[in-house]
Parts: C-alpha cells; sequence; structure tokens
C-alpha cells in the first residue's frame, strides 16, 4: 500500500516539535488528569459537605492546578536545557571547524611556499635567459646589417634595455624576499 507523502507544511512541522519535546509529559498529564476526574464525583450544589471519598472539590482543583503548574516549570526548565546543549553544540562545532581549517593551512602552507620558491627561481632562470637571447639576436643583426643601414641602432638599443629594465623590475615584484 503506497505511502501518502509527508506534509511539509511549516504548521505540521510546528506540531512534530511539539510532539517531540512536549509529547510525553503532555500525555502524562492527561492521564493525571483523567484520574483525578475519575475520583471525582458531582458534588451537589449549595453544599459545603465533602465528596464521598474525603476528596474535597476545591482541593481536587487545587491539586490539579499545582500540578499543571509544576509540569509547565519543568517544561520550560526542559526547554531552557535543550536551548543551552544546542547552543553549546554550535560553538563546539564551530570551534572544530576553525581548527581543523587552521589545521589544513598549516599542512598546505610548507608545500605552498615551496612552490612559490621554485616558481620565482623559473622566472629568474627566464629572465635571464630572455636577456640572453635578446642579447644575441641584437649581435647577430651588427653582424648582418652594416652600420650605415641601422641609423636607429642607439634608439633599439634604448628600448630594449628599457624592455629588459621592466621585465627585471616585474621578477623583483612577483618576489619581494630576493630585495631583502
Amino acid at each position: 500500500m503506497p505511502q501518502s507523502p509527508p506534509e511539509s507544511s511549516p504548521t505540521r512541522q510546528v506540531e512534530r516539535i511539539r510532539e517531540i519535546l512536549v509529547g510525553r509529559q503532555l500525555n502524562q498529564v492527561e492521564q493525571r488528569l483523567a484520574r483525578l476526574e475519575g475520583t471525582l464525583r458531582p458534588m451537589p450544589l449549595g453544599s459545603g459537605a465533602p465528596a464521598p471519598g474525603g476528596l474535597d472539590f476545591n482541593d481536587s482543583l487545587t491539586t490539579l492546578r499545582d500540578e499543571i503548574d509544576a509540569e509547565k516549570l519543568r517544561q520550560m526548565e526542559e526547554t531552557r536545557r535543550l536551548a543551552h546543549q544546542i547552543q553549546t553544540i554550535s560553538r563546539q562545532r564551530r570551534e572544530v571547524a576553525d581548527e581543523a581549517r587552521q589545521a589544513v593551512v598549516a599542512e598546505l602552507k610548507p608545500g605552498f611556499d615551496r612552490w612559490q620558491e621554485g616558481f620565482m627561481s623559473y622566472l629568474a632562470i627566464r629572465e635571464n635567459k630572455l636577456r640572453y637571447d635578446v642579447e644575441q639576436a641584437i649581435g647577430e643583426l651588427r653582424e648582418r646589417v652594416p652600420e650605415q643601414r641601422f641609423p636607429f641602432e642607439e634608439k633599439v638599443r634604448g628600448a630594449l634595455a628599457k624592455f629588459a629594465g621592466a621585465a627585471h623590475e616585474l621578477c623583483e615584484a612577483l618576489n619581494p624576499d630576493e630585495d631583502a
């Protein structure tokens, strides 16, 4: 037999939470109330005589009210205790999450530091290789082109020097630890 899908309405959810928190205590109170009602017998109107069985109606009513008040107080205390327990667990979970994050950072940081050092070393080697290649290319161009046909040599040399300087500054900016 197929089961009907559970209701997801907020009213039903609140009712289920109330049943979980208060259900057992409410059943006990209802049983006590039924037991007390069973022991009470209708009293004749206008008569101040106690009911048969030795129970006075006012005493029974007072006892019932006291029991209900005591149950309400107990439920309030239980609710406070549960709220405190929820807060404590929440705080502990946050602390555990923070500790786990710090442990992961501590575990991974040395590897990232080594990677950064290797990358900066690679960039320095690459910069030197590019500088060498540019100087070689300039030397080859000097040999191929006669002096008269290359009037812009000083401008090109200055532009290439600026380019090499900018590449060097870029490498230094990426690795500020080498300046120290």
